[in-house]
């Protein structure tokens, strides 16, 4: 009995023991299980930065707005042009940009600054020189000078217009002989030449005579770039005009040898007009003469018949003018143009007959023809 006691005293110690540990182990384990069965706050990644752009590089060759810097010189001398004029004008708006004035080397250097690759046109005049226009581009080689880009246009070269009293015209008979002379600002005194003709039909010649010099080279009628009042542009050119009192003179003659009818003729009157090319001397050939052929027809007119014949001639007139008789005086600068190298023409522009009856001072040169 005692000893059945004793184990059951023991068994009950043992299962006392091992719910004790059990106990101790829960409540050691138990912090741990809630702590796994908690959730836990995601943890938040710093955002990357957002990537830096790299400062872009220039391109090679690269160069910003600067100054435009060049020379202007006699075409065929290469003497530097002191004081001549270069107005900078935009091809795209036609608007004057700047005025330039070249130093006494005959360089210039713009106020303005402009940018590589940009086009400019160059209106560039010098007293006693014919006008002319240069589109550029503004180069993208440079020269830095205290910081400051200039760009190179380069060298421009005008012609010089030849002098009134070097400038000679003339009209011939087809023999040659002279029949009425003039220069650039003298017309022919009063009175008219006189040819009495060999035949219905023959030639007169009108002759232009340029004199230069070895040294300096001159010209007659070069194109000159002109702004007209309502801002067009257009090209001047020399226009000879002849006209006869008898409408009844051949006028297909005339015009097989590139003369036009010009409108608005007196009663009674044929006027022609003929625009003509530029003739110019060089260090070679320092005197040049240019001959326009004028065809006259007589073969509808009676033999003994007296015709007048009246000739003008002048540079820096407007074909289109021309063809209805309104000459240009002097020249005005309009728009983009600050002015002009050569104001006046050379010679007369046509100025029209009061009637059929020319008189002994009508026209800038005469000639009285005899019909055979």
């Amino acid at each position: 009995m005692v000893g059945w006691k004793a184990g059951k005293a023991a068994g009950i110690g043992v299962l006392i023991l091992a719910v004790f540990i059990a106990v101790l182990a829960a409540f050691l384990v138990a912090p741990f299980i809630q702590q796994l069965l908690t959730p836990q706050a995601v943890q938040q990644i710093p955002a990357a930065p957002a990537p830096q752009q790299p400062a872009q590089p220039q391109p090679a060759g690269y160069a910003p707005a600067g100054f435009v810097f060049g020379q202007i010189q006699d075409i065929d001398t290469a003497a530097a042009l002191a004081s001549a004029k270069i107005d900078v004008i935009d091809p795209s708006s036609n608007r004057l940009l700047e005025t330039m004035t070249a130093d006494s080397n005959g360089k210039f250097t713009s106020a303005n600054v402009y940018e590589p690759g940009r086009a400019l046109i160059l209106h560039v005049y010098s007293t006693g020189y014919y006008d002319r226009e240069f589109t550029v581009t503004v180069p993208s080689t440079y020269t830095l000078v205290s910081n400051s880009y200039y760009y190179p246009l380069g060298v421009f070269q005008l012609k010089r217009r030849v002098a009134a009293d070097n400038l000679n015209f003339k009209i011939q008979d087809p023999t040659g002989t002279t029949l009425a002379s003039a220069d650039g600002d003298t017309p022919q005194a009063a009175g008219f030449g006189t040819y009495t003709a060999t035949s219905k039909s023959f030639n007169l010649m009108f002759l232009i005579s340029v004199i230069g010099t070895t040294s300096q080279p001159v010209a007659f009628g070069q194109p000159v770039p002109y702004v007209t009042p309502q801002l067009a542009k257009e090209q001047l050119r020399p226009v000879l005009w002849i006209a006869f009192n008898s409408t009844a003179i051949n006028l297909e003659k005339l015009r097989s040898a590139g003369f036009e009818r010009m409108e608005n003729s007196p009663s009674n009157v044929l006027v022609v007009y003929k625009v003509l090319d530029p003739i110019e001397t060089n260090k070679i050939n320092t005197a040049q003469t240019m001959t326009i052929t004028i065809p006259v027809d007589t073969s509808s007119i009676p033999s003994g018949s007296k015709i007048a014949m009246a000739a003008w001639i002048a540079d820096l007139q407007r074909p289109a003018d021309a063809a209805i008789g309104v000459r240009i005086t002097s020249l005005t600068a309009y728009g983009p143009y600050s002015g002009y190298g050569v104001t006046e023409p050379l010679g007369q522009g046509y100025v029209a007959p009061a009637s059929a009856v020319f008189t002994s001072t009508t026209g800038y040169m005469r000639v009285l023809i005899t019909v055979a």
